[in-house]
């Protein structure tokens, strides 16, 4: 008997080394329910399909017997219309209980009465997009994305379109990393009833989204009230975000530091930019056009370079371009303000060292007295050039810079009020408070001791009755 156990042993392993198996190199196509019954019938011991999975079908209600699948190395498309046949009886996806990868993309859509996805429990990375939802087919009846929480890695972007009950994201908390686009309502569509996810509130879920390889791109989102559960993004690729009408606030945003493409704000009802707070560079364009509440841009004074288009149009509500004094003018390639009705003070620093030589197109029109034309920003630039050079103006200069070991600070106030000095990192992160106190009219200084503060750039900023003025320091080794 001993010496029919290692016979024994070796048939087992052979056993298990057959019975798992990649097969289907050039994928399969499920458009009954019959066919997905007999595939283990028709396919014995297929564990692993090397190409795509198509599954479309009048009569499919259930995925069990699929449940010996462990990978899938090309799509695996639910419902997605691709054949112009969707899964009209589909409430549930059960029966891919064993599924941990997706090699190619994983969509879900165009099935009218999908409730849940639970079913892809151990579903863990998916190589390339995660559609749920998509221009093509909607999944009006999707409550819920439960059954995606084990997913971790997307290897493309993340499109949640199209899902007209939705309310929240919870299901994605374990996602960490998106190597594409974050998408969540596309302008596909041209109502909101073809597009966008109009019932959304939260997307807290995405808590955990620590890498977003490319943009964040939302629309058409008719009543999500912030941006939580973004708050581990520093670096993105681009933000575009227009036609959320309850979006009030960019909070959930603020610890973006850099965004390496363009900034498109459209058609929100924004008062503040208080998220944006933190950003410090942008790459390419930036666009804000038709957010009527937004008055000026003082949250973005810590945004020193765009390197492209600046666009400001249509903002009923918008008063000045205080804000931008630390923006770099030579990083504007393109500038257009037009359409801001009760703009009138457009003579930031910014604007009139660009104006003062422009590197490319200039249009300014229907807009209030005072920024009506590139003729009037430009006799109010030297209107307040000359103000600058006045005993009465607050001065705030900075001295040695760069510097090695100590600054000296001076500024002039002409009125009493409060005076604060704050230095922030380059991030827009608040380094120390230096002064928080009421201050008479005269002349200050003050010495500054920088022997501890790693070399880099920072801003001094000072803020008087008369407003902000931010300095540049740049601290040796």
């Amino acid at each position: 008997m001993k010496s029919l156990l290692p016979v024994i042993l070796i048939l087992l392993i052979f056993n298990l080394t057959v019975s798992s198996q990649p097969c289907l190199p050039e994928g399969i196509i499920f458009t009954t329910q019959e066919q997905i019954d007999s595939f283990q019938v028709n396919y014995p011991d297929c564990t692993e399909i090397e190409g795509y999975v198509w599954i479309e079908g009048d009569d499919i209600t259930n995925f069990e017997g699929l449940n010996v699948l462990v990978s899938i190395n090309g799509d695996l498309s639910i419902g997605s219309g691709l054949n112009n046949i969707y899964n009209q009886l589909l409430t549930t996806i059960t029966g891919l209980n064993n599924l941990i990868s997706v090699g190619g993309n994983l969509r879900i859509s165009g099935n009218d009465n999908l409730t849940s996805i639970v079913g892809l429990n151990n579903l863990v990375s998916v190589e390339d997009n995660v559609l749920i939802g998509w221009y093509e087919g909607a999944n009006p009846n999707l409550i819920s994305l439960e059954g995606l929480n084990s997913l971790e890695y997307v290897g493309g972007f993340l499109q949640i379109d199209r899902n007209y009950i939705l309310t929240s994201l919870s299901g994605l908390e374990s996602i960490s990393e998106v190597s594409g686009d974050l998408r969540i309502g596309t302008d596909y569509g041209t109502t909101l009833e073809e597009t966008g996810n109009p019932m959304l509130v939260d997307i807290s879920a995405l808590s955990n989204l620590v890498s977003l390889g490319g943009g964040i791109e939302m629309s058409a989102n008719e009543l999500l009230p912030n941006l939580n559960g973004l708050e581990n993004l520093s670096t993105v690729a681009h933000i575009y975000l227009y036609q959320n009408n309850s979006l009030s606030n960019l909070s959930g945003l603020d610890n973006i530091i850099t965004i390496d493409g363009g900034l498109q704000i459209e058609g929100l009802p924004l008062t503040n930019l208080s998220g944006l707070i933190n950003l410090t560079s942008i790459g390419d364009f930036v666009w804000f056009i038709d957010n009527d509440w937004l008055t000026d841009f003082s949250e973005l004074h810590n945004l020193t370079s765009i390197n492209g288009e600046l666009i400001f149009s249509e903002c009923d509500s918008l008063l000045s371009l205080s804000g931008l004094d630390s923006l770099d003018a030579g990083s504007i390639e393109n500038l257009s303000i037009f359409g801001n009705p009760f703009l009138s003070s457009c003579e930031v620093q910014s604007i009139c060292d660009y104006l003062a030589a422009p590197g490319g197109v200039v249009n300014i029109y229907d807009n209030a007295p005072g920024c009506n034309s590139q003729e009037e920003v430009v006799e109010a630039c030297d209107n307040l050039s000359i103000s600058h050079n006045t005993i009465d103006q607050p001065m705030f200069t900075i001295f040695p810079n760069p510097c090695l070991a100590f600054l000296n600070i001076e500024y002039i106030i002409s009125e009493s009020g409060n005076v604060q000095l704050d230095l922030y990192e380059i991030s827009g992160v608040s380094l120390i408070q230096l002064l928080n106190e009421q201050k008479t009219p005269g002349t200050y200084f003050m010495e500054l001791d920088v022997r501890d503060v790693k070399p880099g750039i920072y801003f001094c900023t000072l803020k008087t009755n008369a407003g902000i003025q931010t300095r540049k320091i740049i601290k040796l080794e």
